[in-house]
C-alpha cells in the first residue's frame, strides 16, 4: 500500500475549487471535465512520479481541512480516475485514539435499517433496495456465511434495540440526512428530483429523487452557517413525521457495539465543510471508535445509493476487504441508466448520473482489513417455507405503518394470531407474505398454504412433519383418517418450534352459509390451537369476509392503500402517468391493485378519453372480481 500524506502551500484556493464542485453538485451540472481539472490538481499536491503500480492507495492526514478534499477525484495524468480505477483503492486513514481489536468471526451479520417519514421527505425507493440487497445476499445466507435483517420500522428507538439485541457488523442507514443550523426549522422539505426520459416513446420514463430533504432557508444551501450546523439523520415518529437525531447522539448508542462498519447511505453523510469539519454524519462515529465508515460527500441519487449499497454488500459477503468493496460500489455507479434511459433536461451536456460514483467516502482506521474473521465453520440454513409457493409481487411497495405495527406485534408475541380482512385486491397476500418473510428472517419457519391450491391442507402440514415429500399425491383415504385421528399429537410437535402458519385466501373454502371452513383437517388446527398456548407459533390468516371461529384472533381490516403508495406501485409497474392520471386511476379503481394489473393488459395511454373508457371497462371486471 502507499500512504499519501498531503501538504499544501495554499489551502484556500484548494476549498475555493471543492466548494465550486459543491454547489455544481447541488445544481446537478457537474461535468467530468470539472471532476477532472480537480482531480488532476489533487494529484499534483501529492507530488507522486506518474509510476504508479496497482495498490491500495490511503490518503492520510490528522488536519481536518486537508481531509475535507474531495480526495475520491484524485487524477492520474494516465491512468486516469484512481478512485474508481480496477486496479487500485482509494481510502481515508484516521485514527479514533482507540486501539483496533481483531475482526470478529463470522458469519457477517449485516442490518439494513431504512428510515422513510411519511411527512416532509421525499419519497425514496426503499423498499427496492431491501429488495435487491437481500436478492444479492440469499446465496450466501443460505450457505450460512451472512445473517440479514432489514425491518420495516425506521424509528430511532428501534434502531437502538436492535444493536444491543445481537452483534452486527454491518449497519446500513439508508435515508434521508440534513445539515441544518440551529436556527432553522424542520417544516418541509425541498425535494431534489429529476427524470430520466426515454429519447423515443418506447423507452422509459423514471423518477430519480435525491436522498435529502431540506428545511426551507432564505437563500438556498449556502445561507446554511456552517460554522453553527449540525449534521442530522432523519428517523421515522411514531406519527409519521420526522425525527431528527444528531450525528453525536446516533454515535453514542453505537459504543460498546461490535460494528465493525457503518455505511449513512444519505446525502452529505460525510461532507466536509472547511468552516466545519464536524458538521457530518461520519466524524462522531470515527471518535465512537467505529472501525470503518462510510458516507457521501454530496446530495445522492436515490439509484446511486440503492447500487453502492447493493454492490458493497455483495462484494463483502464475498470476503472483499472494505476497501475493495468500496472501490466496487463505486464503479457500479458509473452507469446508472439502463440502455433504454437518457437524462431529461439536464443543465449540462454531461449525464448528472455519471459523476455520482465518487461520492462514497470511506474513512478507516485500517482500510485493507476485513469486516470479520472468516476462517469459520458456516452451518447452511434449511429452506425456510414448506408447502405451496403462493405468489408474492417482486417488490412490496408501501404499507410501511402496517409492516411495522403488525410485525412488531407478531415479534414480541403481543399478537400470535393474526387474521387480515379485506376486499380483494387490496393486497392481504402481499402484505402477509412480506410479514411471513420478516418473520423467517427473525429466525421461523414457515408452513405455507393457498386455499384453492391443488395440494390439500393435510399434505401441506406432512411436509412440514417431514412426513410426505413436496411431489408426494396423498389420497389413501385410510392414511388421511389416521393423521386426522392423530393430529393434536402432530400439532404439538410443531408447536415446540418457532413456525408461522400463514394460510391463504381462506374464503375460497368457507361454508357460504356459517362461514365456517370446509376442509376438515384445517378447520380441526384451528379449532386445537385456539385452545392452547403456543408462544412459539404464529398463526397469519387472509380472508375477504370474517372467520366467525376466529374470536381470539387479532382482526386487522386491511383498507385501500394511500395514494402515494399506489402511486408509487404504478410506477414500478411501468405505468408512467402524470399525476392527475394517477390520481384519477386511483379514485376510479379505489386503490385496487388487482386493477391496476387489468390496466397493464391494455395498451397504455396518456390520451383523457381513452384512458376514462380504459378504466370504466377495468372497473366492469373488478366488480365482477369482487363478486367471486
Amino acid at each position: 500500500m502507499i500512504i499519501l500524506k498531503p501538504t499544501f502551500d495554499n489551502l484556500t484556493a484548494y476549498h475555493d475549487l471543492a466548494r465550486q464542485l459543491s454547489q455544481h453538485y447541488h445544481r446537478h451540472c457537474v461535468t467530468l471535465d470539472e471532476l477532472k481539472t480537480i482531480g488532476l490538481a489533487l494529484w499534483q499536491v501529492l507530488k507522486r512520479d506518474a509510476t504508479l503500480i496497482p495498490q491500495p492507495l490511503i490518503i492520510e492526514c490528522d488536519d481536518k481541512a486537508v481531509l475535507g478534499l474531495p480526495w475520491e477525484c484524485v487524477y492520474h495524468p494516465e491512468l486516469g480516475f484512481l478512485g474508481k480505477h480496477p486496479d487500485y483503492t482509494l481510502s481515508r486513514r484516521v485514527s479514533s485514539g482507540k486501539a483496533l481489536a481483531r475482526p470478529p468471526t463470522g458469519p457477517l451479520n449485516i442490518l439494513l435499517f431504512t428510515a422513510q417519514p411519511e411527512k416532509n421527505t421525499a419519497r425514496l425507493d426503499l423498499e427496492i433496495e431491501q429488495h435487491t440487497v437481500r436478492e444479492a445476499l440469499q446465496p450466501f445466507i443460505h450457505a450460512g456465511k451472512v445473517q440479514f435483517y432489514a425491518p420495516h420500522d425506521g424509528r430511532f428507538n428501534t434502531l437502538v434495540e436492535l444493536l444491543h439485541r445481537q452483534p452486527w457488523h454491518l449497519v446500513l442507514l439508508s435515508g434521508h440526512g440534513i445539515i441544518k443550523a440551529e436556527e432553522q426549522a424542520f417544516t418541509h422539505s425541498e425535494t431534489f428530483k429529476a427524470k430520466f426520459q426515454g429519447d423515443i416513446p418506447s423507452k422509459l420514463k423514471t423518477l430519480h429523487k435525491f436522498k435529502r430533504p431540506l428545511a426551507a432557508v432564505k437563500a438556498g444551501l449556502q445561507a446554511v452557517s456552517h460554522s453553527e450546523a449540525t449534521a442530522y439523520f432523519v428517523f421515522e415518529s411514531e406519527e409519521g413525521e420526522g425525527e431528527l437525531i444528531s450525528a453525536q447522539t446516533l454515535a453514542d448508542v453505537f459504543k460498546g457495539t461490535l460494528v465493525q462498519c457503518v455505511v449513512m447511505a444519505a446525502c452529505q453523510s460525510a461532507h466536509f465543510s472547511p468552516e466545519n469539519p464536524e458538521a457530518n454524519l461520519i466524524m462522531p462515529l470515527v471518535q465512537a471508535g467505529i472501525p470503518h465508515l462510510i458516507g457521501m460527500r454530496e446530495p445522492l441519487i436515490d439509484r446511486a445509493g440503492s447500487v453502492f449499497v447493493r454492490t458493497l454488500c455483495k462484494a463483502l459477503a464475498q470476503q472483499a476487504r472494505i476497501d475493495e468493496a468500496v472501490q466496487q460500489g463505486r464503479r457500479a455507479m458509473t452507469q446508472l441508466l439502463a440502455t433504454n434511459e437518457v437524462w431529461h433536461k439536464a443543465q449540462s451536456a454531461d449525464d448528472p448520473s455519471m459523476v455520482q460514483w465518487c461520492l462514497p467516502t470511506l474513512v478507516s482506521q485500517a482500510p485493507t482489513q476485513a469486516l470479520v474473521n472468516w476462517d469459520f465453520n458456516p452451518q447452511p440454513n434449511p429452506a425456510t417455507q414448506v408447502g405451496c409457493k403462493i405468489a408474492l409481487p417482486k417488490v412490496f411497495i408501501g404499507r410501511r405503518r402496517e409492516l411495522r405495527t403488525l410485525g412488531e406485534g407478531l415479534y414480541s408475541g403481543t399478537i400470535q394470531r393474526l387474521l387480515i380482512q379485506g376486499k380483494g385486491g387490496l393486497g392481504k397476500t402481499a402484505l402477509a407474505g412480506q410479514l411471513a418473510i420478516t418473520l423467517a428472517q427473525q429466525g421461523y419457519r414457515i408452513l405455507a398454504y393457498q386455499a384453492g391450491n391443488s395440494q390439500n391442507f393435510q399434505s401441506t402440514l406432512k411436509q412440514a412433519l417431514n412426513l410426505l415429500p413436496a411431489s408426494e399425491d396423498e389420497r389413501d383415504k385410510t392414511e388421511f383418517a389416521r393423521f386426522e385421528a392423530d393430529l393434536e399429537t402432530h400439532l404439538k410437535t410443531i408447536a415446540q418450534e418457532k413456525w408461522v402458519f400463514w394460510l391463504d385466501n381462506l374464503e375460497r373454502l368457507q361454508n357460504p352459509d356459517d362461514g365456517g371452513g370446509t376442509d376438515n383437517t384445517l378447520q380441526n388446527t384451528l379449532d386445537i390451537l385456539s385452545q392452547w398456548e403456543t408462544p412459539q407459533l404464529r398463526i397469519l390468516l387472509t380472508a375477504r369476509w370474517a372467520i366467525p371461529q376466529s374470536t381470539d384472533y387479532h382482526n386487522y381490516l386491511l383498507n385501500r392503500p394511500n395514494f402515494n403508495d399506489f402511486s408509487r406501485y404504478l410506477e414500478n409497474q411501468g405505468l408512467h402517468y402524470f399525476l392527475p392520471e394517477r390520481l384519477q386511476i386511483y379514485q376510479t379503481l379505489g386503490g385496487n391493485f388487482q386493477g391496476i394489473q387489468l390496466l397493464q393488459s391494455l395498451s397504455p395511454s396518456q390520451d383523457a378519453i381513452t384512458l376514462k373508457k380504459q378504466l370504466i371497462l377495468v372497473r366492469r371486471y373488478l366488480q365482477a372480481y369482487l363478486r367471486l
